[in-house]
């Protein structure tokens, strides 16, 4: 059987190009007649030139006083920031005035008077007749607690 398989192999092999190497003529790989190289150096050399060509000023203009920059460098103001802090730490009076019936303020709180909302509410209902009956004559006429239509008045 050894024998019939070296035959098979051998029958294989003569009928196909077994010289899998290909011609290499690039900077990067390169042969000679038994062996494939990588230029390694020159790949170096390449890819630093693509990174140096590549390194652009991502640096943005700055405006506005919390922050500035010069060619190289953008800084932070702190100086300015801390000032803006002091002077809004120090004005604290948020309260607006607030001298109605209904609301008033002293200098740390806004109180509501809900009593005296309510009276008020109460006084104006008293004021108004809430009663929606209305006295009705001719078609409509009332009692106490109906609304009633005059039919034969109708007719």
């Amino acid at each position: 059987n050894e024998t019939k398989l070296n035959a098979t192999i051998s029958d294989i092999a003569s009928g196909y190009d077994t010289d899998t190497r290909m011609n290499t003529s690039g900077p990067y790989i390169y042969n000679d007649t038994y062996t494939v190289y990588f230029n390694g150096t020159l790949m170096n050399i390449t890819i630093q030139q693509i990174a140096d060509a590549a390194d652009t000023n991502s640096e943005k203009n700055t405006s506005g006083p919390y922050l500035y920059n010069d060619s190289v460098t953008i800084y932070f103001n702190e100086t300015i920031l801390n000032q803006t802090i002091d002077d809004r730490d120090s004005n604290t009076d948020t309260h607006a005035n607030a001298s109605g019936p209904y609301l008033y303020n002293d200098i740390l709180t806004i109180y509501f008077n809900g009593t005296l909302l309510n009276l008020t509410v109460v006084d104006l209902i008293q004021e108004n007749n809430v009663n929606t009956e209305k006295n009705a004559t001719g078609y409509l006429y009332n009692d106490s607690s109906t609304i009633y239509m005059n039919e034969t008045k109708l007719n």
